[in-house]
């Protein structure tokens, strides 16, 4: 509880001394009581009036600085409570916002509300805080290892984007991810659910009845998916989804897709900070669905502004290779980025469609096409762990590449990824990381 001298000079400060009086009555308005409560509103009470204004929900942007206000009036004689303004989103950071809300007010009860919108919104901007208190390091607890919610793609409250071009199968494994930590199964080979809980799939591009379709193939449509169709942006809806997500106790929120998810303006730098900052106010795991840029390669990272690339915390793009008429198809999925960890090598697999929906581990070597997207240093280990002991000019013929570029390759990767071997020439190489990273 704030008490009113305190919140005295907090109006003092902010140049508001106790409003300016009323037009009609020349009665200046008296300070309310000011308190937070325990789900984080800001409650204002005249108590002399039977007034009290709560605000909830304050979000603050680069531009607003937005909130939902409800006004209540408890009538002195009967004890009965009255709603004046009823949850309605206010900037207020907006003059003609605060105005515009203050005339309706008036409207309905005669008790200067300019004066009384202008020290509630006061006292939120100085009430509010962004984010968690600082501390010191050195008093925090050592996390130790990372904490999976799914391994190796899914760190648990990090943000994590999967990419592809369309018709790859991206929303499928998002899907496939969901129904994974939902139902505690490893429904995707060398993947480990570490964590199970309620999923909430937001969706902008298809509708409950596609992945309803698809959910029931991956698992027979039990679990704890939790669908919403999606027509606003991730910002407008924010505050909602926040309720949401503590109602259902959701541990994982996807976003499918983001470029919807952010207004359509995935090359504004702005709005992709604003989503990222967004999704952070929700403290849980995040898996976001991007696309890619259309016709450029060598570009291995989501479409839109590289925002998207270097704020997310890990990064996978998907690559697929698929026939005519097969009722399955070949996808490679991609390490491209990884914050807290070394890049995790390639996972291949073939997704079967013909009875049901099922993820089958390959070898992305063993496919041209998925073989073609590795970098150097994943070719020439992946080569290295098939056959050992190779010179960089061996290495070079097999692969189809310039002994400089494998030379190249090997020195940057020397005592991370490769190791030489022998003390005599030629110079023979081996791999020295563990089986399912790769040191970048």
């Amino acid at each position: 509880m704030v008490d009113r001298d305190t919140v005295a000079e907090m109006q003092a400060w902010a140049g508001i001394e106790t409003g300016m009086p009323h037009a009609k009555t020349g009665v200046v308005v008296e300070l309310p009581d000011f308190q937070e409560d325990a789900a984080g509103r800001f409650v204002f009470t005249w108590k002399d009036d039977g007034l009290r204004v709560v605000v909830e929900d304050l979000y603050r942007t680069t531009r607003d600085f937005n909130a939902y206000i409800t006004a209540v009036h408890r009538n002195p004689e009967t004890g009965k409570t009255g709603i004046l303004l009823s949850r309605t989103r206010l900037n207020l950071v907006s003059v003609t916002a605060r105005q515009g809300v203050a005339r309706l007010l008036q409207a309905r009860m005669d008790r200067n509300w300019i004066a009384r919108i202008e020290i509630v919104s006061s006292l939120c901007d100085d009430n509010y805080v962004e984010g968690e208190p600082p501390v010191f390091l050195s008093d925090v607890v050592d996390p130790g290892e990372p904490d999976w919610l799914v391994y190796p793609i899914l760190e648990r409250n990090k943000h994590t984007i999967v990419f592809a071009d369309g018709g790859s199968t991206k929303s499928l494994l998002a899907l496939a991810l969901a129904s994974s930590v939902a139902d505690g199964t490893n429904l995707i080979p060398g993947t480990d659910v570490r964590g199970g809980g309620n999923v909430l799939y937001l969706d902008w591009e298809a509708d409950k009845e596609t992945l309803k379709r698809r959910y029931s193939g991956l698992t027979g449509g039990v679990g704890g998916v939790i669908y919403k169709r999606m027509y606003s942006s991730l910002i407008q809806g924010r505050e909602d989804l926040s309720k949401l997500i503590k109602e259902y106790g959701i541990d994982l929120v996807i976003y499918d897709s983001v470029s919807m998810a952010c207004g359509g303006q995935i090359s504004d730098e702005q709005a992709v900070t604003e989503f990222f900052l967004a999704h952070r106010s929700f403290g849980i795991t995040g898996l976001s669905i991007a696309h890619v840029p259309k016709n450029v390669d060598g570009i291995h990272k989501p479409i839109g502004t590289t925002f998207w690339h270097n704020q997310a915390r890990a990064t996978w793009e998907i690559i697929k290779q698929q026939e005519a008429n097969e009722g399955h198809v070949e996808i490679g999925l991609y390490n491209r980025k990884n914050n807290d960890n070394m890049l995790f090598k390639p996972m291949g697999y073939k997704v079967d469609f013909t009875n049901g929906i099922k993820y089958m581990h390959t070898d992305v070597t063993s496919n041209v096409v998925l073989q073609k997207n590795q970098s150097y240093r994943e070719k020439v280990r992946n080569y290295l762990v098939k056959y050992p002991e190779k010179t960089a000019g061996e290495i070079a013929i097999a692969l189809g590449a310039a002994v400089a570029d494998i030379t190249a390759t090997l020195q940057a990767g020397k005592g991370t990824v490769f190791t030489e071997i022998g003390l005599t020439p030629p110079l023979r190489w081996g791999v020295l990381t563990p089986d399912n990273m790769i040191r970048f």
